[in-house]
């Protein structure tokens, strides 16, 4: 049970057990409520399989922040993994699998524009290049060096087949989990300011984008 077991939902975020099982009902309920298959979207239930492609940019091609192996614990073996993240707090509803392959040095520079969305199609097409079965895997991660060009951490589609998330030069697990929310459907975790009132009509109140401290959908990201 949660309330016996070491959590790394509250070692990441500290937060109370009341507000993990929140983000476990906001998970599942939208699951349920909204049938994935319905919108052309994935499962958000079961094995998640997930290819991570990592590349690079010509301009830099020895630039390679992270080993493979660093990638694979990140994401898939290691304690505090998006995997572990997943599957302690969906109850081993959920769970990632797959492959970390690159480092891909795509004929894009790293500036001045951010060029990361052509540059993660070429280095997906050099993986199937080199025999990697690309399209058996329905959630992609591509993960390239950082550029300040494209600004953002991250980002992540909403939902899809295949889903996607990119990561401008990072593995952390706030990230991660952030983006990888974003792809089983999630939407950002707000909040209201309706200052002087604790509560009051949304429209009198001021709607804060990542306002939620509780969630890693919200600040905690």
């Amino acid at each position: 049970p949660l309330a016996t077991r070491p959590s790394l939902f509250y070692s990441l975020f500290s937060v109370n057990k009341f507000s993990a099982i929140i983000f476990c009902l906001i998970l599942f309920g939208l699951a349920s409520l909204s049938p994935a298959h319905a919108a052309g979207n994935l499962s958000q239930i079961g094995e998640q399989k997930t290819l991570v492609i990592l590349f690079n940019f010509q301009d830099d091609p020895e630039n390679r922040p992270f080993t493979v192996e660093e990638v694979r614990e990140r994401v898939f073996t290691g304690s505090q993994s998006l995997n572990a993240y997943y599957r302690e707090n969906s109850y081993d509803l959920t769970w990632f699998t797959g492959e970390v392959v690159g480092w891909y040095t795509t004929p894009y520079d790293s500036g001045p524009d951010c060029r990361a969305y052509d540059a993660a199609r070429y280095a997906e097409n050099l993986a199937r290049a080199a025999g990697v079965a690309v399209d058996s895997f329905p959630r992609r991660i591509y993960i390239h060096a950082f550029t300040s060009a494209c600004g953002i951490g991250g980002s992540g589609s909403s939902g899809g087949n295949p889903s996607d998330a990119t990561l401008n030069g990072t593995i952390s697990l706030a990230t991660l989990v952030h983006e990888l929310g974003h792809n089983l459907t999630l939407g950002h975790a707000n909040s209201l300011d309706c200052k002087p009132n604790i509560i009051g009509a949304y429209q009198n109140c001021l709607k804060i984008s990542y306002g939620d401290p509780f969630t890693p959908m919200g600040h905690s990201a």
